[in-house]
This record gives structure tokens, sequence and C-alpha cells, in this order.
């Protein structure tokens, strides 16, 4: 019955949606006057079926090449980005506090797949290597030092540079914090 219904929506668009309001009608007026229903709420069943899987034909026909591309794209870049941010906990020493705390795996995965890799990570990670500092002066311009000359490799061998210059970021970013601080403590 309801595919019947799909093939008149075909040769007369806009049928489905009429008839349905049509039966939703005579189903109220049937409840009204008290007459047996069950006729009125099989056709309500048919005609909202028929119209649920025209909806579906019509959304998966909509499936462009195009949509699969961006799809293909957007998920390749969100993988990305949750791997530098995997290296970046990795480098900072985070994934060995989170095994320390027994957070689980798919905690912290669960957890950073919803964070993007913004300026507040960033600052938290500076805070991090603000502490460090406190406890081995040096240790910040020593990292700096090591990625720069980590991110020319990478890019003299033509790799992926997001992580490479995300630590730059970071390291860059403490080490002018710890600056400010000390000049306003003087």
């Amino acid at each position: 019955m309801a595919l019947d219904w799909i093939s008149k929506e075909q040769e007369t668009p806009g049928i489905l949606s009429q008839e349905l309001q049509v039966a939703l009608r005579e189903l109220e007026e049937a409840r009204r006057a008290g007459r047996e229903l069950r006729f009125y709420k099989e056709k309500r069943e048919i005609l909202s079926l028929a119209l649920s899987q025209r909806h579906s034909e019509g959304a998966s026909a909509q499936i462009t090449q195009e949509f699969i591309s961006h799809s293909v794209q957007e998920a390749a870049s969100t993988a990305s980005e949750l791997m530098t941010v995997f290296q970046l906990l990795h480098w900072n020493g985070s994934l060995k506090i989170f095994r320390e705390r027994k957070c689980s795996r798919k905690e912290v995965v669960s957890y950073y797949s919803q964070h993007r890799l913004d300026e507040c990570f960033r600052s938290h990670m500076a805070l991090d290597w603000i502490s460090k500092e406190q406890e081995t002066p040096g240790i910040l311009s020593q990292e700096l030092q090591v990625a720069l000359r980590e991110l020319e490799e990478a890019r003299r061998a033509g790799r992926e540079l997001r992580f490479y210059k995300e630590k730059r970021e970071i390291l860059s970013l403490a080490l002018s914090q710890r600056h400010s601080e000390g000049a306003s403590a003087q």
C-alpha cells in the first residue's frame, strides 16, 4: 500500500502530504463522532510510512560525490587534529599523568575528541611548561631549540608540520608569559 502511494507521489508531487492531512482530519472527525477508528488509523499509518520512505529516498538521492568527498576530507582533518593533540599530550607528559591517575584510554580520547586545538589548549600546555621551567630552569629555552630544529628537519623531509609548529607555539607562549611575569615582578 505504501509503495502505491509513493508511486502516486511521483506522478503527482505533494499528494502524500495532502492525503495525510485529509486522513488526520477524518480520524479526528471519526473520533469525535464515536465511530470505529481502525480504518482511519491504518490509513494514517500507511500514508505516514509512504511519506517517510519518500523522504528517505530523497535524502539518499542527495548524497553526491561532492558530499562524500567533503565528509571524507572533514573526517581526515578531524583525525589529523586529534592525532596532533595526542602527540602534544605525549610530548607534554600529560598522557603519563592520565595513566597514573588510572584514566582509561576511552575516557581520554572521548574528552579530547570534544575539544579543539585552540588558544585555550595551548595556554594550558604553556602553563604546564612554565611549571616545568620553575622545577628545571632553562628547560623552556632548551625545548624551544629542539622544537625549532625538529620543525626545520620535518620541513626539509616534507613531513606534516602541524605537531612541530604547535610545539613551537606552546613553548614560545610559555616563554613570553614567563618573561612578562618576570618583568612585572621587578
